[in-house]
């Protein structure tokens, strides 16, 4: 049984689980921003509640709000009542020294942090709480999903999204997508009518590294000042987004579905990966890369100085394709085929694109 003589203080303090706090810092570095001089934006935020032994760790960047309400311990005969922050790039430089239990006290009008060696003297500011706020009320649930299988799914786009991609994910209730300047990805999917920023898909995704097999549900909000907000719940974290409606665009979506063809051949997802991965590693070989169809099935040929190097995949033929060999980008189709976790993946080649499918997601992906 843990020693813990070190959370002796003479002092008014707060008392939380290390795990807490530093599962906090990771999850608030998809939301903060630690250059800002906005002290809500590139500090964390301590708010103890003593009557319902609580403690709110809380950051924004004013697009979103996150707050996560974990158990406040330490004596309530020496309770620190007081709300402070402190920078989050310091918290992450001595997060490696702090002990099981993390103790922060005031001594007069400074406050320490107790670390293993010793009590550090840390820097705190007081937020603006307006800021801290989240801008909108709850109006109904509108979706539930299991973390692990929701979070899975927009995996998928996180990590397609680049510089040149949309910078949000549009959900229009029956499917999932992403526009790219040289693709299209798709999910079948119910939602609600919603666009989130890929920056809070990436802070969402996070999440299932600490709460997989718990409910993610969100909440529509009553807008404020005509700007449409969601309330995302896990456990005890709570989130507000913007719901950016106005970035969906519906004629480009049902445009582009409407190039994605049904697969003429069927080939294995891992095959095609280990194919990408040596053009991605040597430097000899071109980023563009050949894939035709031969008698026998799927060939995907890599050009270097010395020539050509043939990879023949094996293939089941669903039905004749018209076109026979097209040319893509390897950093594009590594996007694309990184991103699916079916063990097997249908393809066709088209005068335009190149469509990819696997289980629930379709892409297309413009032919060089």
């Amino acid at each position: 049984m843990e020693d813990l003589n070190y959370l002796r203080t003479e002092y008014n303090s707060i008392v939380l689980e290390k795990d807490e706090l530093i599962k906090t810092l990771n999850l608030v570095s998809k939301v903060s921003h630690t250059n800002s001089s906005s002290i809500e934006c590139s500090c964390l935020t301590f708010i103890p509640d003593w009557k319902r032994k609580t403690l709110t760790l809380t950051v924004t960047n004013d697009l979103t709000y996150f707050k996560n309400n974990v158990e406040l311990l330490g004596e309530s005969d020496k309770a620190l009542t007081d709300t402070f922050s402190i920078k989050i790039e310091t918290l992450n430089k001595i997060k490696q020294f702090f002990r099981n239990k993390v103790l922060i006290y005031k001594k007069e009008s400074e406050f320490y942090i107790r670390l293993l060696d010793g009590d550090l003297l840390i820097h705190t500011a007081t937020p603006n709480m307006q800021r801290l706020y989240f801008t909108s009320s709850i109006n109904s649930l509108v979706y539930e999903a299991n973390v692990e299988d929701f979070c899975n799914i927009l995996s998928i786009y996180g990590n397609m999204s680049d510089d040149y991609s949309d910078k949000w994910l549009s959900f229009d209730t029956d499917k999932i997508s992403l526009c790219g300047t040289t693709f299209y990805a798709e999910t079948k999917i119910k939602t609600p009518l919603m666009c989130l920023l890929m920056s809070d898909i990436e802070l969402i995704i996070k999440l299932s590294q600490y709460y997989s097999s718990d409910t993610i549900q969100i909440f529509s909000t009553d807008s404020v000042n005509s700007i449409p907000r969601l309330q995302i719940k896990v456990a005890n974290i709570e989130i507000e987004v913007l719901n950016v409606l106005s970035s969906i665009n519906k004629t480009t979506i049902s445009t582009l579905t409407t190039f994605v063809e049904e697969p003429t051949h069927i080939i294995e997802t891992e095959a095609v990966k280990r194919v990408i991965n040596i053009a991605m590693s040597l430097v000899d070989i071109e980023k563009d890369l050949r894939i035709k169809i031969s008698d026998k099935g799927i060939v995907i040929i890599l050009r270097s100085s010395k020539g050509d190097s043939e990879f023949n995949l094996n293939t089941q033929k669903l039905k004749e394709s018209s076109k026979k060999e097209v040319v893509l980008s390897v950093n594009t189709l590594n996007k694309i085929i990184g991103s699916i976790n079916s063990e097997k993946i249908g393809i066709c080649l088209g005068k335009v694109y190149t469509s990819i499918s696997s289980e629930n997601t379709r892409a297309i992906i413009l032919n060089k």
